[in-house]
């Protein structure tokens, strides 16, 4: 996982010259563990792998949309503001059951076993380690949280394996 996120990082560098900022430096077992204590979950290997060589990064480089890896502590701050915004309406809507959403992913306008990691351009969407999924997810997916938009959409079945998706798509 390593070698695979460096070369993700030296990618981007070539191709826009990255920020020394963007390479930021990685998270302490300690800081992931507490996170992880917090919110309630044990991250994936691969997760833990790339946060303790970048704890976040400063600019926009992941695919599909262009997204930024979050610090721990904004992991932890989207997170807390999610469960503040969304504690009223936890359960299924009948408005928002019509909105985009694919079968591995529970269909509720939010899930506290939902941890932001990646944040979009545009501000209002989000990957998330899935830790709630339906019977035909998988425990640890990525999925897609749009809040305005309503789209609650599988992207991968891992944190290990979109990281591959990832990889493979910027060697083309």
């Amino acid at each position: 996982m390593c070698k695979l996120w460096s070369s993700i990082i030296e990618f981007w560098d070539k191709k826009y010259n990255l920020s020394v900022e963007t390479k930021t430096k990685g998270a302490t077992a300690l800081e992931l563990d507490v996170l992880g204590s917090y919110v309630g979950q044990n991250f994936p290997e691969a997760f833990r792998v790339v946060y303790k060589m970048h704890n976040g990064c400063d600019e926009y480089i992941i695919y599909p949309h262009p997204s930024r890896f979050l610090s721990t502590q904004e992991i932890l701050n989207q997170w807390n503001y999610f469960n503040q915004v969304f504690s009223n309406n936890l359960g299924e809507e009948l408005e928002f059951n019509k909105m985009l959403h694919s079968k591995e992913v529970k269909s509720v306008r939010w899930n506290k076993h939902w941890i932001p990691f990646a944040i979009c351009t545009r501000g209002r969407d989000f990957y998330c380690l899935d830790f709630d999924p339906t019977e035909f997810g998988v425990k640890g997916q990525i999925i897609f949280f749009s809040i305005d938009l309503g789209d609650r959409t599988f992207i991968s079945k891992s944190f290990e394996y979109w990281m591959t998706e990832i990889y493979s798509i910027t060697n083309k």
